[in-house]
């Protein structure tokens, strides 16, 4: 999970960062995917998701 999953999208996000760094870009806006706070089989569907929330990793490692 780690070198197939995190690495990439921390590596990615260096490269952008650089690259608007190197192109004297000002701001940089980073979103992420729905899939870091929506998986979680306990929460309600119900349930507002927001910065507070994340998908239980050990969830997501079983599910395919």
């Amino acid at each position: 999970m780690q070198e197939e999953m995190v690495e990439p999208a921390v590596n990615g996000a260096k490269n952008v960062i650089i690259a608007a760094a190197e192109a004297n870009v000002r701001r940089v806006v980073f979103t992420s995917s729905i899939g870091a706070v929506y998986m979680d089989p306990k929460r309600s569907v119900d349930v507002e998701v927001d910065e507070s929330c994340w998908s239980d990793l050990e969830f997501c490692k079983n599910t395919k």
